[in-house]
């Protein structure tokens, strides 16, 4: 059945089609009675215009059926869409109850990026250290300990909506959520992840703890966007960041990368650690730069872990994380320490300027 036929109320198409067929009939009695004198004229004008009215009236009904069957389609066009996304977000995020579960989730995820999602429903703490919990409740207008239970839970609410957005479109990480029952099972997988602050989000990768979100609080969303940028390599949109800066490990891994580039083009390495926060918060920008300065420049990440990322550290003269170093034409031209975007953009500008290299221009939104 056609978007009008379901939209169109038939009791109202019946009705204005009889109309019309009425107001035709009509205008044929009308000639009829009147013949070829000036009453049958009038009559017959009368009869036609009845018709016309009653026809226009029926299209108008016929229309606003369609309008209405167009709209009722949409919506369940909607419904199907949201269901579609509610079953790919129940599928990709999965509820751990004791460590024998989450063991076997993380020898499924294969080495790959883990984000456990450590909640309650009878808590939401800030994550906040006492010192700024006490100046938040020192400047509120009212007492936090009489606020409602859904102004306290309210920042938790929309973590959970944020975890489960990540969770739909980040299919290369496994999500996981552990609710904080009272459970004996539920507490040693808490004391297992080492959770001390509820909800936390906990990032782990090839069986160990890398970083952790603590509370609702100090920009959680942002971590946790940023978290999976970093460990996971999941960009907006389901790309990849690694298809924008190449992934490395050791000192040869950059001298070949470098080695590599056309003459002329500017490399940027990165050496960062996993436990640095500098690192993780400096990657979105680092991400944008390698995306809109392609062909003017190339990018790399230098994961500095274990005995050969302290290798690699001494070989390059580097001494704290994140630090940048900038090559040309297979040589050193510049380095660059520390976590601020703007600072790591003025830099990579400078770079181009020396060489007589231009910028490009900005891309109309």
């Amino acid at each position: 059945m056609g978007p009008a036929a379901r939209g169109a109320p038939p009791a109202a198409g019946a009705r204005a089609a009889a109309r019309a067929a009425a107001g035709a009939a009509a205008g044929a009695g009308g000639a009829r009675a009147g013949g070829a004198g000036v009453g049958g004229a009038r009559g017959a004008a009368r009869g036609a215009g009845r018709g016309r009215a009653a026809a226009a009236a029926a299209a108008a009904a016929a229309a606003a059926g369609g309008a209405g069957g167009a709209a009722q389609e949409a919506s369940e066009e909607a419904t199907a869409r949201r269901l579609r996304e509610s079953a790919r977000v129940e599928e990709r995020e999965r509820s751990v109850t004791d460590l024998g579960e989450f063991r076997a989730a993380e020898a499924a995820a294969d080495g790959k990026l883990l984000v456990v999602q450590v909640q309650s429903d009878e808590v939401c703490e800030t994550g906040w250290d006492d010192e700024r919990q006490e100046q938040e409740d020192a400047y509120s207008w009212q007492d936090p300990r009489n606020k409602s239970r859904e102004e306290i839970f309210k920042p938790c609410g929309e973590l959970k909506h944020v975890f489960q957005r990540c969770a739909r479109d980040c299919p290369d990480v496994t999500f996981l959520n552990l609710y904080l029952d009272g459970s004996a099972e539920a507490e040693g997988l808490r004391e297992h992840l080492g959770v001390t602050t509820v909800p936390s989000l906990v990032f782990r990768k090839e069986g160990r703890k890398v970083w952790e979100h603590k509370g609702a609080m100090g920009g959680a969303d942002q971590n946790l966007g940023e978290g999976l940028l970093f460990y996971g390599d999941s960009a907006a949109g389901g790309a990849k960041a690694s298809d924008y800066v190449e992934q490395m490990s050791t000192v040869g891994d950059v001298e070949a990368f470098v080695a590599k580039q056309p003459e002329g083009t500017l490399s940027v390495v990165q050496i960062a650690q996993n436990n640095a926060v500098g690192c993780i918060r400096i990657y979105p920008a680092m991400l944008a730069l390698a995306k809109n300065l392609q062909g003017l420049a190339v990018f790399g990440r230098l994961m500095a872990e274990g005995a050969e990322g302290r290798a690699a550290m001494e070989l390059l003269k580097v001494k704290e994380v994140p630090t940048f170093l900038f090559y040309r034409n297979g040589k050193e031209v510049g380095r660059h320490v520390g976590s601020s975007r703007g600072d790591l953009i003025g830099q990579v500008m400078l770079q181009q300027s020396n060489a007589g290299m231009p910028m490009p221009a900005p891309k109309r939104r």
